[in-house]
């Protein structure tokens, strides 16, 4: 069992460093052709070839690695209530389904490589063997199916040695065709359920792997690595403490006071970040409990006001969730992050109001006096560069300085120098451990968006995506009976999967209606 771990740590290790590697290369070469465009007026033509390539390595390596510590997005709904025993079986029936999964996109995953060896056909721009970009489908779902089986192993190890098991990877309650089972990632669940289709219909599932590689080979696709490592870089970088300490000096003295420097801190992080979670994690350790000690709320009240505030970052630009919806749909992404903007507002100052009913509600009175306007400008200096990074991104975009890709991209850059020049809470030896877990969140994500690709390929190939599509038509009579039917429809797929996986099914259906 050493040896075995020795090997799988030094699997491990590999991977990571071809994820360090691999995003310090998209990375430069992002911001290297903005700045070759901006200065020497040239662009770099074999860059998106190249990035978009590389990025589908990272991807399916993150997914392995989620996969190796649980870290798989997922659903946690019936498994805490079931045995430890119970658990053990739904992990075991789990772990077959998915190397199911990951088996099949390496076997055809390889007949594409060897089918591009055998035509010899090459890359538009630079001129490369096609095969070289296609084996990065054999080996991340080569890595997937080692890791899925050690997470296996090692559960069954630690649960004989009288350890606590991790269940985290496996909790999915996801309703998606026959694949009911509580324990399946999301991810899994939609590949799975679309190779039973495919099996189905007789066609080769030969397109499996080719559709999984066209869903996340998009240029635009890669905004979300890069704000996702954006956002834990400025996480890392102390910007949320200072951004609170700003916020608080501004209106902490009033009534719920830290309750409202919550929402307002949560705006402008997910300004930052794009990403609830992202948000949460980067205040709710600090936020939470200052409500709940200094503001004298309770804890059900300042955990929800917490998450909800949070998830203002998928409407306020940039947002990850934008991205994703103009990947599916093609709409322009600046359009959508100006879109974003009012919404964005309005959700924060809705927020505010129930602070102040329920500060009211429940009497509670300022807990600190008002700051003078020394410690307002003293705390803003602090905060400054922080509130530069929204007016960086939004700025270059609407300025035709970038595009949001590219934006994202410079916003990593920024954030590092922030971090580390600036505000010199980042360390050289903190940048691994920021870039393969920004990497494995990215994963977790990409993988989903690439099975819901198959997903929404297989329901519009069989004609599903049409009929539902007709019949939502025919039921909606006018755009408010739609619009309350899209928000039932939306609230009901939230409860049982996550919001990329949403879109990719139901906005194929809904965006000709």
């Amino acid at each position: 069992m050493k040896v075995y771990k020795k090997i799988m740590n030094g699997v491990a290790f590999v991977e990571k460093l071809i994820l360090v590697l691999s995003t310090i290369l998209i990375v430069v070469l992002t911001v290297g052709n903005v700045l070759s465009r901006k200065i020497l007026h040239q662009s770099w033509s074999f860059t998106e070839e190249l990035v978009v390539a590389v990025f589908v390595l990272i991807t399916l390596l993150a997914a392995a690695l989620a996969a190796r510590d649980g870290e798989l997005v997922n659903l946690s709904l019936l498994p805490d209530r079931l045995s430890a025993k119970a658990r053990r079986i739904l992990l075991v029936v789990n772990t077959v389904f998915s190397v199911a999964f990951t088996v099949v996109l390496f076997k055809y995953g390889m007949d594409k490589v060897l089918t591009q060896l055998a035509n010899g056909k090459r890359t538009f721009v630079l001129n490369w063997p096609e095969w070289i970009f296609w084996s990065f489908v054999p080996i991340g779902a080569a890595c997937m199916t080692l890791h899925m089986i050690e997470y296996l192993i090692d559960t069954f190890v630690k649960s004989k040695r009288g350890g606590t098991e991790k269940n985290d990877q496996c909790n999915s309650f996801s309703f998606i065709l026959c694949f009911s089972d509580p324990w399946y990632p999301d991810g899994i669940c939609l590949g799975l359920s679309s190779i039973c289709a495919i099996l189905y219909s007789g066609t080769s599932l030969t397109i499996v792997a080719t559709n999984m590689y066209s869903g996340i080979s998009k240029f635009l696709l890669l905004a979300i690595p890069f704000f996702v490592l954006s956002g834990n870089i400025m996480a890392k970088a102390g910007i949320s403490k200072r951004l609170i300490r700003f916020v608080d000096t501004c209106v902490g003295h009033k009534k719920g006071g830290i309750a409202i420097v919550c929402v307002i801190v949560a705006c402008f992080f997910g300004a930052i970040s794009g990403s609830g979670p992202a948000t949460v994690a980067a205040l709710g350790m600090v936020l939470i409990p200052a409500m709940i000690e200094r503001g004298g709320f309770s804890a059900p009240f300042s955990t929800a006001l917490m998450a909800t505030s949070s998830s203002i970052a998928i409407v306020i630009p940039p947002s990850i969730a934008f991205v994703v919806y103009a990947s599916i749909t093609g709409v322009s992404i600046a359009d959508m992050f100006t879109a974003g903007i009012v919404p964005g507002i309005l959700m924060g100052v809705a927020l505010v109001i129930v602070v102040l009913l329920e500060a009211k509600k429940h009497n509670i009175q300022p807990t600190q006096k008002k700051a003078t306007a020394k410690e307002r400008w003293d705390a803003f200096k602090d905060a400054f560069w922080g509130f530069l990074m929204p007016v960086i991104i939004l700025g270059g975009i609407y300025g035709s300085v970038f595009t949001p890709t590219e934006a994202a991209a410079v916003s990593v850059v920024y954030g590092l120098f922030v971090g580390i020049f600036i505000y010199k809470e980042i360390k050289l030896k903190d940048l691994w451990d920021l870039m393969v877990d920004s990497a494995k969140t990215t994963g977790g994500i990409m993988l989903i968006v690439a099975s819901a690709s198959l997903f929404s390929f297989v329901c519009t190939k069989f004609g599903i995506a049409q009929a539902a599509s007709d019949l939502l038509g025919s039921v909606a009579h006018n755009q408010f009976v739609f619009l309350l039917i899209v928000n039932i429809i939306f609230l009901i797929a939230g409860c049982f999967i996550d919001a990329n996986s949403a879109m990719y099914i139901f906005i194929p259906i809904m965006l000709p209606v």
